[in-house]
């Protein structure tokens, strides 16, 4: 049957006219995003329930959505660092706006979604977990698989570090940064005629020689600080904007000081390490200094003896306290002259074997230690270098709770100086399975300059059929 000339005129009108509709609905969203970009200083739009359903219900977008998800009663809790992020994120928005113009606008708005007011957009997003950024593409729909997570790390050049992911993952330039300068116009103006008035009374002082600087007691003190502000890691602290304790999750009442984990510590655990390690420095300067102009042997003994327990409790305490971060300590034992080659060959591969396993199972972050940044990691075809990358993979595996049960373990010295290969076959089994998983995995250790070994390359695959 033939659609005559005038149901197709009157068709193409109606698919005119929707067309138009939906362009003009589009567009009438773009046009309340920028009314309302503009009542917000920062630019970021705070987004509710009814808009966002009026944005995802607007038919075709042609515009990103960059989502902050926040919770106000979070903001004052040190460790989720909520209040800090997002005030790199409102930093990215109003540089966008600076940096760019009217014709980049359209295509990228920057919104946050706050837990209380918009509880059902954290699940419908799949939010578990703050701080969490989303991008939103303009083909996807409110779901946790069509947004892009951005993984929010605890940089120091936070707003340059997401704005390079949003860039990449969008094609829209940000533009330079605009940091907010540390002091205002007005304290500068102060700071300098403070300056000016003070600097003729610090001139006749440095010419009498009556200041700080000549005072030697500051110079020993300002070493003693810088001392302690090496070894005790405080640049990590200020650089990450790391609590001194967190809160315990299961007991409110309790404050959990220390870390268990390589690669991150707290406040307190830095003060603390670097208040033993001064004691030592300056147990070694009072020996060298004080002690060896005693004239009275016997005093000299007992304070050189004193001095030296001391130093050795505080040494102690540093490398205790290592072993129960990493999980890896180091047992002296004096080798057998009787063992032969592949005698210690075996013996070395199955207490790496036991070692490791045990950490896997465990504490699997500990595994850390166990690679070096040349090491290669091949995971069911999957290959990775490096030991950041290789704890990320490990460490974010799709299961928990597992256990490893040994088959076999053969040895073998390698034609590397030193090396060993380790070959395991076993099963694993998992939290809730039946049936436990048959693996293979092998092992290429090298020695180290200490004496113990790491892991440079492991090739782990499962046993099917």
């Amino acid at each position: 049957m033939a659609i005559s000339p005038k149901s197709s005129l009157i068709l193409l009108l109606i698919l005119t006219i929707l067309t138009s509709t939906a362009s003009s609905f589009t567009a009438g969203i773009v046009s309340d995003l920028y009314s309302l970009q503009s009542h917000f200083p920062s630019g970021v739009i705070h987004l509710n329930d009814t808009l966002i359903h009026r944005i995802f219900s607007s038919g075709d977008r042609s515009f990103y959505l960059i989502i902050f998800f926040d919770a106000i009663p979070l903001r004052h809790k040190p460790e989720s660092n909520l209040k800090s992020i997002k005030a790199e994120f409102d930093l990215i928005a109003k540089s966008f706006l600076i940096n760019n113009h009217s014709s980049s606008l359209s295509k990228i708005f920057f919104c946050d979604i706050e837990f209380t007011e918009s509880q059902k957009e954290f699940l419908r997003f799949g939010v578990q977990s703050l701080p969490n950024v989303r991008i939103v593409p303009p083909d996807a729909n409110v779901s946790n698989s069509d947004s892009i997570p951005m993984e929010v790390g605890e940089y120091s050049t936070l707003a340059e570090s997401m704005a390079e992911f949003i860039e990449f993952k969008t094609g829209i330039t940000i533009g330079k940064i605009h940091h907010p300068p540390i002091l205002s116009k007005t304290q500068l103006g102060f700071l300098i005629t403070g300056f000016l008035i003070w600097m003729p009374f610090m001139t006749r002082k440095v010419l009498a020689g009556n200041t700080l600087f000549h005072n030697k007691r500051v110079w020993m003190f300002g070493t003693l600080f810088v001392y302690f502000f090496s070894v005790s890691g405080s640049m990590f602290i200020l650089i990450r904007r790391i609590p001194l304790f967190i809160v315990d999750r299961k007991d409110p009442n309790k404050a959990i000081f220390f870390y268990k984990g390589n690669g991150m510590q707290f406040g307190f655990e830095c003060i603390s390490v670097g208040f033993l390690f001064t004691i030592v420095g300056l147990l070694l300067a009072f020996i060298t200094r004080i002690i060896v102009k005693m004239k009275d042997s016997m005093v000299q003994r007992a304070t050189m003896i004193s001095a030296l327990i001391v130093s050795f409790w505080a040494v102690r305490e540093v490398v205790i306290l290592n072993h129960w971060k990493t999980g890896y300590a180091v047992y002296a034992y004096l080798p057998s002259t009787n063992l032969n080659m592949e005698e210690q060959v075996e013996m070395v591969g199955r207490a790496f074997v036991e070692h490791y396993y045990h950490l896997f199972d465990t504490q699997r972050s500990s595994l850390s230690s166990l690679y070096h940044q040349s090491s290669m990691l091949t995971f069911e075809g999957q290959r990775l270098q490096g030991v950041d990358h290789i704890c990320f993979k490990l460490n974010h595996l799709p299961f928990d709770k597992c256990h490893h049960l040994i088959s076999t373990i053969d040895t073998q010295p390698s034609s590397s100086a030193g090396g060993i290969v380790v070959f395991v076959s076993g099963s694993l089994r998992l939290a809730g399975e039946e049936h436990p998983l048959r693996f293979s995995q092998m092992f290429h250790l090298m020695p180290t300059l200490q004496g113990s070994f790491y892991v440079q390359n492991d090739i782990f695959r499962l046993n099917y059929g």
